[in-house]
């Protein structure tokens, strides 16, 4: 049996593991969330370790405010408004509610059943505080948890989750502000020696979606640009609200790396508004494309996203992953806007990000910026 289609075997015998291991519980309390109105994304990753690795996320957020009553309104104008208040508020919370009752419900259920259990509630004049976690696993040794209701150090083959949730005033006013974040881990042991992982072979996987990109660039308004995007180090520029609308961090012995250095190259594509029926069908293909390819290929680091769908309205990775030794990385990335659909094919040394207006932008370079031509 030559090699590849060994690997190809020992990633099917993976998937067949997934399907039997996956806590079910978990799995349809994560269906209720999404039922619910909340997103749950899902991805699937592959890295240097022993473990394919799967992770469910949500985020659990509400705001509930209180009326600005004026000295100058009437009784019954004060009433209508708190009334209003409370409507809107009662609405607000019922859904969080009900989420929380079914989180609260599913970890207590599956306590008995775990090899280890952090149950945690505190409540107190309005404040309230929730600390849930759950490990299953068949080696003691193959898991640690430094602290309760946490991100587990997975050193093999088991399964986690994990629940943090505050309620409490939001800046010393009468307003409340929630904030809840749901993970589930699935670490599946994939067999793959060490000496066999590869990096990731981003020209072959290039050439495997390129049919389909060149069929979409056929349409009307359709366009592709190459991308030079430089940020020296040294140049200091603010992420959250400079000129970066993305950033990739990059982490060594456990410590986020600090330096913006980095330099993006790679192609630019957009697609018109008007063609959603041709955008969502280019977006399945590669979707289906990037999905194929990793669950053949493992062998080669890569982090791809399962639950993203073609009307994401920020630019999340698809697909991400190390391409060499020295740790260049490749992202196809996906954007939905009111003007069209944007993809971006990257490669960077360094870290990756993304400026504002990448759209517009010809070339980066440590702030000095050259449009295109419209």
């Amino acid at each position: 049996m030559n090699r590849v289609l060994l690997l190809i075997l020992l990633a099917l015998s993976a998937l067949t593991a997934y399907c039997q291991e996956v806590n079910e519980h978990l799995r349809n309390l994560e269906n209720y969330l999404q039922q619910q109105g909340y997103r749950v994304s899902h991805t699937l990753s592959n890295g240097s370790g022993s473990t394919i690795n799967h992770q469910w996320s949500a985020i659990l957020n509400v705001v509930t405010l209180s009326p600005n009553v004026d000295d100058s309104m009437s009784e019954q104008q004060k009433q209508s408004l708190v009334q209003t208040y409370d409507s809107i508020n009662f609405l607000r919370r019922q859904k969080i509610v009900s989420a929380l009752d079914s989180i609260r419900l599913t970890f207590a259920r599956l306590g008995e059943k775990s090899s280890e259990t952090y149950l945690y509630e505190y409540h107190k004049n309005g404040v309230d505080t929730i600390k849930y976690s759950l490990v299953f696993t068949k080696n003691d040794d193959s898991l640690k948890i430094e602290h309760p209701a946490k991100h587990p150090l997975m050193n093999g083959p088991c399964e986690a989750a994990i629940f943090n949730y505050h309620r409490g005033h939001m800046d010393d006013t009468p307003d409340y502000i929630e904030n809840g974040s749901y993970s589930h881990f699935l670490a599946i042991e994939k067999n793959i020696p060490h000496d066999s992982m590869r990096p990731f072979d981003a020209v072959t996987f290039s050439k495997l979606i390129q049919p389909s990109i060149k069929k979409a660039l056929k349409l009307k308004g359709a366009k592709f640009y190459p991308v030079y995007w430089r940020h020296d180090d040294g140049f200091d520029d603010d992420v959250e609200h400079g000129l970066m609308t993305k950033c990739t961090y990059y982490f060594a012995n456990n410590e986020r790396v600090t330096s913006h250095a980095g330099l993006t190259t790679g192609t630019y594509y957009f697609i018109p508004a008007q063609y959603e029926v041709e955008a969502e069908q280019l977006f399945k293909q590669l979707k289906s494309i990037s999905y194929d390819y990793v669950i053949s290929h493992p062998e080669q680091p890569y982090r791809y996203n399962c639950s993203m769908t073609y009307k994401n309205s920020y630019p999340w990775n698809l697909l991400d992953a190390t391409v060499s030794k020295d740790s260049e990385v490749y992202a196809l990335i996906w954007l939905c806007a009111d003007d069209g659909y944007h993809m971006l094919s990257l490669f960077a040394k360094g870290e990756m990000w993304i400026p504002k207006d990448f759209a517009k932008i010809k070339s980066y370079i440590n702030g000095d910026i050259i449009y295109r031509d419209k």
